[in-house]
């Protein structure tokens, strides 16, 4: 569906019952699949390594070329296959994120349209019972108050702190993480 569609008519997830299917055990492949081989770092962990970007990622890849055209000024402490092999392992990784997160901000979007569309009817659901609730109407006054604990006026809500930050719990600095063992 198109932003245009989305915005001019009310969008609808209703996959069929195979495609439910087929999005759950393909979910489930990639969770089988995929987290044997990935390092899943603690939020506090995280902190302590550097997320290349696009020059970070160049500065590799060309130390890497101009290191294997001049194997004699390597240093002996570096494994040329290891680090080729990382380089390219980075790569690969990264183009199977930079899919899911086109998944993930699809996905995303189609969840922000739903509650939109879900808070706009129970709002209008809400200001009915607010109205019947005024003109006396016994079961809008019983929703309109059940309904009112549920509305914050004025007082925006907390933000949810991250599980696993330094103050719930993270590790203060990466000597306390162990990571999975990996191999050799």
């Amino acid at each position: 569906m198109t932003t245009n569609q989305t915005l001019n008519t009310r969008y609808r997830y209703a996959p069929t019952d195979e495609r439910r299917a087929a999005l759950r055990t393909a979910v489930q492949a990639l969770k089988e699949n995929a987290m044997p081989d990935l390092v899943d770092l603690p939020p506090g962990v995280r902190r302590f390594y550097v997320k290349s970007g696009p020059k970070s990622i160049g500065f590799k890849k060309a130390t890497l070329a101009q290191a294997q055209a001049t194997l004699d000024i390597v240093p002996k402490g570096v494994d040329m296959s290891r680090f080729a092999e990382d380089v390219a392992s980075a790569d690969e990784l990264r183009e199977i994120l930079q899919a899911l997160q086109h998944v993930e901000y699809a996905l995303e979007g189609s969840i922000m349209v739903l509650d939109k569309q879900g808070y706009d009817d129970a709002a209008a659901c809400f200001k009915g019972a607010e109205i019947g609730a005024r003109l006396g109407q016994p079961a809008a006054e019983r929703m309109h108050v059940s309904l009112k604990a549920h509305v914050k006026r004025g007082k925006p809500a907390k933000p949810a702190v991250p599980a696993g930050d330094a103050e719930h719990g993270a590790p203060e600095s990466a000597e306390e993480f162990e990571p999975p063992a990996l191999e050799e």
